[in-house]
């Protein structure tokens, strides 16, 4: 397994992240370990090639609102 760099599937035990696609293409994608307090983004990528389009600002705004959803009241990062 190899998910956002990580060879080591125990890493995932107590995370939560997302992937962003575009055209089926991976352009983005971020991650949370959620055994800490308050949660950490432990992860938070976009492809070079797509800055300045958006797209970072959508998966940014998405990484909070899902934060939000969880109820979480912070993250550190």
């Amino acid at each position: 397994m190899d998910t956002f760099g990580i060879k080591d599937a125990s890493y995932f035990e107590d995370s939560f992240g997302f992937v962003a696609k575009s055209h089926n293409e991976v352009i983005g994608q971020y991650l949370f370990k959620t055994d800490e307090t308050p949660p950490l983004l432990d992860h938070f990528f976009l492809e070079t090639q797509h800055i300045g389009q958006g797209y970072g600002r959508r998966l940014w705004n998405h990484c909070v609102s899902t934060a939000c959803t969880k109820g979480w009241k912070e993250f550190l990062f």
